[in-house]
């Protein structure tokens, strides 16, 4: 039997073996952006998804409420709800949206929740705070008491400005909250939202959030150059930043 003859195989040279990592490389520098707005825009879809399924509870929550906002005529409850809002609630949050959604959310009811501890709504956390929460915050690590994330509309802008009040009430006139036929009769729904992100640049007056809530606002908008918005016909829209109101 012949010996099989040995045939020299050529090496790639240190030259070649550069060339091939410069070009592989690029191709990543291409890619990284395309990939990283991909990625983002998923994160806005995400949270606007979410904000569908709060009309669906909000919109439950006015069919047994004669059509009044939360927190209704409820007279073991404050007549008006915190215009800054976080996704987590308990036993005595009872200024807070999710307090009154939970229980068309399949969450625990407020009475339910053990003293000293909070439950959460994620359909309320945006997933863009999540990931990029300011000052290191981390919204797991105090079952985000603190992420304050959404606001509540304020009608400091036309066409809101030509309602009778604040939809959700308002503490310092002592004003309740409004009936959706009572917005309806002064601004379309489709033009009135119920909630948005929310983020120091969104306000116009520095120090509006107050000192133990401004911490934890997002420096920028969650989603880059738009912002999500709930409205009250529940239709969900991402506005660019620069084209809506400031609150």
């Amino acid at each position: 039997m012949k010996p099989i003859p040995f045939r020299a195989t050529r090496a790639f040279t240190l030259i070649e073996l550069l060339v091939v990592i410069a070009i592989i490389g690029i191709l990543a520098a291409l890619l990284m952006p395309a990939l990283a707005k991909a990625k983002a825009r998923a994160v806005q879809i995400q949270c606007a998804s979410n904000y569908k399924q709060v009309g669906i509870a909000l919109q439950m929550y006015l069919d047994e409420s004669h059509g009044q906002l939360p927190p209704g005529n409820n007279p073991a409850a404050p007549n008006y709800l915190d215009l800054t809002e976080r996704p987590s609630y308990n036993s005595t949050s009872s200024n807070m949206l999710a307090y009154y959604l939970a229980e068309h959310l399949s969450a625990p009811l407020p009475s339910k929740v053990p003293a000293g501890s909070n439950a959460v709504l994620r359909v309320l956390a945006c997933p863009g705070y999540i990931r990029s929460a300011p000052n290191h915050y981390n919204p797991e690590s105090d079952d985000f008491a603190n992420a304050w994330c959404f606001s509540l509309t304020r009608p400091n802008n036309p066409p809101l400005d030509k309602l009778p009040g604040y939809p959700f009430g308002r503490k310092p006139e002592e004003q309740q909250a409004l009936t959706v036929s009572a917005i309806a009769a002064a601004v379309p729904l489709s033009q009135v939202w119920v909630l948005t992100d929310v983020d120091m640049d969104s306000i116009e007056f520095p120090g509006s959030f107050g000192p133990s809530k401004e911490p934890y606002v997002a420096k920028k908008p969650a989603h880059g150059t738009q912002r999500n918005y709930l409205f009250f016909d529940m239709h969900v829209a991402s506005k660019k930043v620069d084209t809506w109101e400031t609150f």
